[in-house]
């Protein structure tokens, strides 16, 4: 898939997100220490909780195509493509990709499957594709673009994109200066604050279906490390409260204590 027509043409927020993305080790992944593909094979929670909601079986199905804007590292694209998704990502860092190339590789080898996975280097704004995906996500992507006409561009490309009855996934941090961690790329790059209202009214505006909004990762906040002796005693306390289904909590309280909101909409 070539970008004909727009090679390497990038906004301010992609050229801003190139620069700070050069730091090392930024979404670099590694190999579980016994290379062990049936956890890499498992979905993560995040994604888990996803495919409770939309019609897809994330298993075994080599007809689904999936498109990651901003796939960093590779870490989904993986997931999808040892369960035989035709996965596609697309970042404007070069040293990303290449990042997420060493490590497709890694788990290519230590797991003895072909990966069916296609970086594309450019800015997702004025990439050209010539295919439409069953599903296209981002995960801490579409909080740089401050302003609403941007957002608003980003997402019905998106949905563009996606074939009829699939499904866009929009997934962004809800970021508490108190709980931001340092020397990441937030520190660099502007943001906004989700809140489910805004969520909710942008999937309106595309005139989406079956728009569910998902507070998710509740209390994270306990996963992060104060000092030594706060971290021995939070950390625990956090893998025993993810156990609590977040449904189970009012809406209202799981968004206030939620780390990420998930937004779904059906095309």
């Amino acid at each position: 898939m070539k970008n004909e027509g727009n090679e390497y043409k990038f906004s301010k927020v992609a050229l801003v997100w190139k620069e700070s993305l050069r730091m090392p080790g930024i979404y670099g992944y590694k190999l579980p220490k016994n290379g062990d593909c049936k956890k890499l094979m498992k979905f993560c929670r995040v994604w888990r909780r996803i495919f409770k909601y939309i019609n897809l079986n994330p298993y075994k199905r080599s007809d689904l195509r999936v498109l990651e804007v901003g796939c960093g590292g590779g870490k989904y694209l993986v997931q999808f493509a040892l369960n035989n998704w035709k996965t596609v990502g697309i970042d404007c860092s070069q040293e990303v990709l290449a990042r997420a190339r060493n490590y497709i590789k890694e788990v290519s080898n230590a797991c003895q499957f072909n990966l069916d996975i296609e970086l594309l280097y450019g800015d997702f704004m004025s990439f050209n594709f010539s295919e439409k995906f069953d599903l296209v996500f981002h995960s801490g992507v579409i909080e740089h673009y401050i302003d609403q006409n941007e957002r608003m561009f980003f997402l019905r490309k998106m949905f563009e994109l996606t074939k009829p009855n699939g499904y866009i996934v929009s997934i962004a941090p809800v970021i508490k200066e108190a709980n931001k961690i340092n020397n990441t790329v937030y520190d660099y790059l502007p943001y906004i604050n989700y809140t489910p209202e805004l969520m909710n009214q942008e999937f309106k505006n595309l005139s989406g279906r079956e728009i569910r909004i998902l507070p998710h990762n509740l209390f994270f906040w306990f996963f992060l490390k104060r000092n030594f002796i706060s971290g021995l005693i939070n950390k625990p306390l956090y893998y025993i409260l993810q156990l609590v289904p977040p449904e189970m909590f009012p809406f209202d309280f799981a968004y206030r204590n939620a780390g990420v909101l998930i937004g779904i909409t059906k095309k």
